[in-house]
């Protein structure tokens, strides 16, 4: 079973049957084995103990980031988190206590996250809601929720982009009052959440916004150099109305 969450055409997200989620199509998320950069391995499921193949991150290599923060290489990211087709049980990582597995399975079961898990969603999203329902690891949200914009952006999902996005700006503003200029996560964060607005077409929202914070690193070397670019970057694609991703790099002028 593969845990690709649709083929090359665009993805359905109006939820699936049980035959669905059996043949590999319990997730949104457009990602393919690719020989060493993705491979399938078999994994078993902590809640029932079925065995299901899931895909993995080999090697590969990584050349920046974009203004969604996500990385640019030659393939797509991210990988999705292997989840059990048959309960929708989120695998994170493989070394979880019995305590976690326990607590983990009782939101598993829950109705609100079955409900969820029936509506075939990316699989960062429903990691993030699960976070959100165990109450832990509020510090990451956004950046799940983000991970999911990406994983919907592959299988060219606008409504469930919308969805991510606009959650990975609720997340990201509650993160950023939480920190200081001196953290490079702050600043990140002041591209990040405009440049959400900026991918979903909200031009004048995604300008307000950066009128509204008003500030620029000025700290010397690489890091007050690349937040620089970022923001001037995507101050100009606001400013040319383009919605696509752009990478961060210093354009050669024509």
């Amino acid at each position: 079973m593969m845990l690709t969450g649709c083929g090359s055409t665009a993805a359905d997200t109006s939820g699936g049957s049980e035959d669905d989620r059996t043949a590999g199509q319990h997730i949104l998320n457009c990602i393919e084995a690719s020989g060493h950069h993705v491979y399938k391995r078999t994994m078993k499921c902590p809640l029932g103990g079925e065995e299901f193949e899931a895909l993995a991150l080999g090697t590969h290599s990584t050349y920046g980031v974009s203004l969604d923060w996500e990385s640019v290489s030659y393939m797509r990211f991210p990988v999705p988190i292997p989840i059990c087709p048959s309960n929708g049980y989120i695998i994170p990582n493989e070394d979880a206590s019995d305590d976690e597995i326990e607590r983990t399975t009782a939101v598993i079961e829950s109705p609100e996250y079955q409900s969820l898990y029936a509506q075939r969603h990316a699989t960062y999203y429903l990691y993030a809601k699960l976070t959100e329902l165990l109450g832990k690891n509020e510090e990451d949200r956004w950046w799940y929720y983000r991970q999911a914009t990406s994983e919907a952006d592959l299988c060219e999902a606008p409504e469930r982009y919308r969805q991510y996005a606009l959650a990975t700006i609720v997340e990201g503003e509650r993160k950023m009052a939480q920190l200081s200029e001196a953290e490079n996560e702050y600043w990140t964060l002041s591209i990040v959440i405009p440049n959400m607005y900026r991918r979903l077409g909200q031009f004048d929202a995604a300008k307000s916004w950066l009128d509204q914070f008003n500030q620029v690193h000025s700290g010397d070397g690489e890091d007050g150099d690349f937040y620089r670019l970022a923001r001037k970057l995507l101050i100009q694609a606001i400013a040319d109305g383009r919605s696509e991703r752009i990478s961060i790099e210093e354009k050669e002028d024509e």
